[in-house]
């Protein structure tokens, strides 16, 4: 008889020896993949189960070493450590390829091996137990992929839509330089024109009428031009800084809505880069814009302060108030502080609201300190 015949022999009579009817009965009908192996790793018995899934019968095992049919170092070595040490070791979602069934790729399992010991306390058997979850690893693997595909497309609409307004500023800051050096300047000169010509002594009474309503529709656009370029990009934000800004706005509120804007500029408050002073300084011109026009009060405080390595700039009023939740989960969301709350996000800062219907309301944004050296996010494909 062949030494692998002898093995399966001697394996067979010691399992029918050793273990009972009961443990055969168990052995042999329970669903969960199992094999008994000895210390060497050379498998007693394996159920219908274990045999299923090598697509194999059950009597193929027998006397065959575990290592032979299934090489794999690391596997190895951890049945070598519980048979040195005598304790289970579990196993989660282990990648693995079948050498002799290559077309199914790479499976996961759980699986277990404990050791059982006999009355001296040396190993007997190991019992080795599997539970295939290659279905539930590649599902998570594919939400997973799908997780990073689309954290990956936020990033990127997000760096798109801090590019658009970055141009979108730009943009503004263009226009209200055309509107003050150039069509300013042109509509000034032509007023200065209607000046001297309706100074002359001699020039007929309906001319004069005519010019002096000229000098009037030009007064009128004038005025309507320098509040438009105004509105597009103040020009003593860029030349003085976000701080002096403010301070320009209290003027123009109190002109405007007879509203008296409070700013308080903390000690080097000021932001480094002009992206995140020209989003503070919009951000800040529309929440006292809310004020005037939901909030019903005459008085407004803006705080700005450096906290660490963060600005923290505080726009409150003793108003209304309203209730948080129903606004920026009403019909229209609260857009304009949700538009707000999404670009303090790609500038790595944060805007918490704190109100209440009666007792008036905070806003309390966060804005980095100094330029990000965030790496450059991914360009859109």
């Amino acid at each position: 008889m062949h030494s692998r015949e002898k093995m399966r022999a001697k394996n067979t009579a010691l399992w029918n020896e050793q273990a009972g009817p009961i443990m055969e009965a168990f052995f042999s009908h329970t669903l969960e993949p199992m094999a008994i192996l000895d210390a060497e790793f050379n498998f007693i018995r394996v159920n219908d189960a274990y045999a299923k899934i090598a697509s194999r019968e059950s009597d193929d095992f027998i006397g065959e070493n575990h290592f032979d049919l299934y090489p794999h170092e690391e596997n190895e070595r951890i049945f070598r450590s519980v048979v040195d040490n005598k304790k289970p070791y579990l196993a989660l979602a282990k990648p693995f390829e079948h050498p002799d069934q290559p077309e199914r790729g790479t499976t996961y399992w759980n699986w277990k091996l404990f050791p059982i010991l006999d009355y001296k306390g040396a190993i007997k058997y190991l019992v080795f137990t599997l539970e295939d979850v290659t279905a539930e690893t590649r599902a998570k693997e594919r939400l997973k992929e799908a997780n990073e595909k689309l954290e990956k497309r936020a990033r990127q609409l997000q760096k798109m839509s801090a590019a658009l307004s970055a141009a979108e500023d730009r943009e503004r800051e263009r226009l209200s330089e055309v509107l003050h050096d150039d069509l300013q300047q042109r509509l000034v000169a032509a007023k200065f024109q209607i000046n001297i010509a309706a100074s002359r002594s001699n020039m007929n009474e309906d001319v004069a009428e005519q010019l002096e309503e000229a000098g009037k529709l030009l007064d009128g656009a004038i005025k309507k031009s320098r509040n438009l370029s105004h509105e597009l990009c103040p020009p003593v934000l860029s030349q003085y800084g976000l701080g002096a800004a403010f301070e320009w706005l209290a003027v123009e509120m109190g002109d405007l809505y007879d509203l008296t804007l409070e700013v308080i500029i903390g000690t080097e408050a000021e932001p480094d880069t002009e992206e995140i002073r020209s989003f503070a300084f919009k951000s800040v011109r529309e929440l006292v814009f809310n004020a005037v026009k939901h909030a019903g009060v005459d008085r407004v405080r803006v705080n700005m302060q450096r906290s660490g390595e963060q600005i923290q700039i505080i726009v409150s009023d003793e108003g209304k108030g309203f209730d948080v939740d129903s606004v920026l989960g009403g019909a229209n969301k609260g857009f304009g502080l949700l538009s707000m709350r999404e670009r303090l996000d790609v500038l790595g800062g944060s805007l918490l609201i704190k109100s209440s219907a009666g007792e008036g309301s905070e806003f309390v944004i966060c804005l980095p300190g100094e330029e990000s050296n965030e790496t450059e996010r991914e360009a859109v494909s």
